[in-house]
C-alpha cells in the first residue's frame, strides 16, 4: 500500500494507528461475549437431555462437548455452538434430541 492510500484509509476510519479500523478488537470482544454464555448453554443442553431421558456424558466443559452413546455409536453435540458433529445441515439442542430419539427408536426396533 502506498503512503497516500494509507493516509486516506486512516482518515476514513479515524481509529488511530489501527490497521483494520478497530475490527480486530471488536471481533475479540464479541468472541468473549459468546464464550461467556457457554456455561449457560451447557446447563440448558444438560437440562433438555435429562428431561427427554437421553443418557449423556459431558466430555469437555471448556468446548461444551456432550456425547450420547446409542447402540455402540457416539453422537457428539457442542452446546456452545449448537453443532452436531457429522451433521452439517442441522443445529441446536432440539435437533440433537430429535436425532437421538430417532436413533434410539431404530435401535429398539432392531432388537
Amino acid at each position: 500500500m502506498t503512503d497516500k492510500k494509507q493516509l486516506t484509509s486512516k482518515a476514513i476510519c479515524d481509529k488511530g494507528d489501527s490497521f483494520d479500523c478497530g475490527y480486530h478488537s471488536w471481533a475479540k470482544e464479541k468472541h468473549k461475549e459468546r464464550v461467556a454464555k457457554n456455561p449457560d448453554r451447557l446447563k440448558y443442553a444438560e437440562q433438555v437431555l435429562s428431561n427427554n431421558l437421553i443418557p449423556f456424558k459431558i466430555c469437555n466443559v471448556s468446548t461444551t462437548q456432550i456425547n450420547v452413546y446409542i447402540n455402540g455409536k457416539i453422537y457428539t453435540f457442542y452446546a456452545g455452538t449448537g453443532k452436531i458433529q457429522g451433521y452439517n445441515r442441522i443445529r441446536g439442542i432440539n435437533s440433537f434430541v430429535k436425532l437421538c430419539k430417532s436413533k434410539m427408536i431404530k435401535s429398539e426396533v432392531k432388537q
